[in-house]
């Protein structure tokens, strides 16, 4: 019953919104500045029990650290350039409390492992209360780190800040790599920043193309 529940609910958001969830991408576009929450981890898998020898450092140390990373090396990872915004505001708390949440224990796996979208509204509704309270929120939730197949899967989230609605949503695997495990998934991050810069650029084309 649970299962045929998530597929109504997910057929639903689709037939609503055919690219992604995402009905109202002209808020996006419109928005001069960007908040940005951070990266997900609370529903995360760690496929490859060789590629992830201790699953509770991750969650305790780098977890952290694959956050902090985006803001330290903010030029590495323009966030404004990517998404053509005036400035980006960071809001990480809400998807820290999230990521506290995780049990280490269950973070790795030898088996396949898909997060269903149709959760993903319910899980940017449980951010807390940040320092922005409006305006236009971007999220990375995190699917899954799988070192078999050498992908980061990751849905790339925009959402209004104070209603919480989904403004577009979608699915990018980038590729890991470099020395060390820090590194090495940051470049799959990286990656999916780079993906979606490609493709914001030209919806956004698109976008105005079709307002003319």
């Amino acid at each position: 019953m649970k299962n045929l529940f998530s597929l109504v609910l997910l057929l639903s958001f689709l037939i609503l919104a055919p690219d992604a969830f995402g009905q109202s991408k002209s808020k996006i576009y419109k928005a001069d500045n960007i908040v940005w929450y951070g990266i997900d981890f609370s529903n995360v898998r760690l496929i490859g029990s060789e590629g992830f020898t201790d699953p509770r450092v991750i969650k305790e140390s780098l977890f952290g650290r694959w956050n902090d990373l985006i803001v330290a090396e903010a030029d590495k990872y323009n966030i404004p350039k990517y998404y053509q915004k005036n400035n980006v505001y960071y809001d990480l708390d809400p998807v820290f409390e999230r990521n506290e949440t995780v049990d280490w224990k269950n973070l790795k796996t030898n088996k396949s492992y898909t997060l269903n979208p149709a959760e993903i509204p319910t899980m940017v509704g449980l951010y807390s209360e940040g320092e922005d309270k409006e305006g236009l929120g971007l999220v990375m939730i995190v699917e899954s780190f799988n070192k078999r197949t050498e992908k980061a899967s990751v849905y790339l989230t925009f959402f209004d800040i104070e209603t919480k609605e989904i403004h577009s949503m979608k699915k990018y695997e980038g590729k890991p790599g470099g020395f060390g495990l820090r590194n090495y998934w940051a470049a799959g991050i990286r990656s999916v920043f780079e993906q979606s810069a490609k493709d914001y650029k030209s919806d956004l084309k698109a976008y105005n193309k079709k307002r003319k």
